[in-house]
């Protein structure tokens, strides 16, 4: 019974000396998806995470559930901008990869509005890193993507006067002004 007793307290301590048993830190392993608007739902694998008490992107804290030790769930909140997740819980801190917040497609201006067939027309907005599509009154027309902020276009032969639409990856579309085509000068 004694040599029971002492087995058993040796296997205590050996258990507490060498960390068998103690709860980890939250460990990240991946993510999806990695990029996507204000209000996307994002999975989040890994492991110890029963007992996470935060994630973040960046430093704004996300409304997170824990659906199991191994999976979270998240709604990317308002004021989240793109950043590194943060999955704490008391034991510590574990960061993964980047998530990219991308912004919502829009148009907020055209210049000019109004051109003859090889004008550059300059389209201002957001979320433009995504387009794959530019059409001048329902037409494709080829465009360069300057920036998330810019795309520049070079008006060409037989386009109409008409709104401008772009279409990004994800399906969204926005809708600009009407671009009128003013007719060439003829040389006298």
């Amino acid at each position: 019974m004694k040599q029971l007793k002492f087995l058993l307290l040796l296997l205590i301590a050996s258990t507490t000396v060498f960390g068998a048993g103690k709860t980890k830190a939250p460990i990240y392993t991946s993510m999806s998806p990695v990029s996507g608007y204000i209000g996307t739902s994002v999975t989040i694998t890994g492991s110890n995470f029963s007992n996470v008490t935060s994630v973040k992107i960046g430093t704004v804290a996300q409304s997170f559930r824990a659906v199991s030790g191994t999976k979270i769930t998240f709604t990317v909140g308002s004021g989240t901008s793109t950043g590194i997740i943060y999955i704490t819980n008391p034991y510590g801190t574990s960061n993964g990869a980047t998530f990219a917040v991308i912004n919502p497609l829009t148009i907020t201006s055209v210049s000019p509005t109004s051109g003859r067939i090889g004008t550059q027309v300059n389209i201002t907005g957001t979320g433009f890193m995504q387009v794959n599509s530019v059409k001048f009154n329902g037409v494709n027309v080829n465009y360069t993507i300057s920036s998330s902020t810019l795309i520049i276009v070079i008006v060409p032969p037989n386009t109409t006067s008409g709104p401008i639409t772009l279409t990004d990856g994800y399906g969204n579309i926005a809708t600009g002004p009407v671009y009128t085509v003013t007719p060439s000068v003829a040389p006298f």
